[in-house]
């Protein structure tokens, strides 16, 4: 029985992984080029965001310029 066990282990640890080293690389590479272009759109959203509030700012100071101007 162990030398059963032993043999199956043997055949476990001496077969190939599921995937090649090559393609692991390759996909490791794309998941990383992946992760740097979302990182890099979530930047130029984070800037979109922070112009639209700087924008909608202004906006609201110039409809309150224009109503105190039409008041007086």
């Amino acid at each position: 029985m162990k030398s059963y066990i032993l043999f199956l282990l043997l055949i476990a640890l001496s077969t190939p992984s599921c995937i090649s080293k090559k393609k692991h690389d390759t996909l490791s590479k794309e998941k990383m080029s992946v992760e740097d272009e979302l990182k890099q759109l979530k930047a130029q959203l984070k800037k979109s965001q922070d112009e639209t509030a700087d924008l909608q700012k202004k906006i609201n100071e110039e409809q309150m310029t224009l109503r105190s101007t039409k008041q007086a």
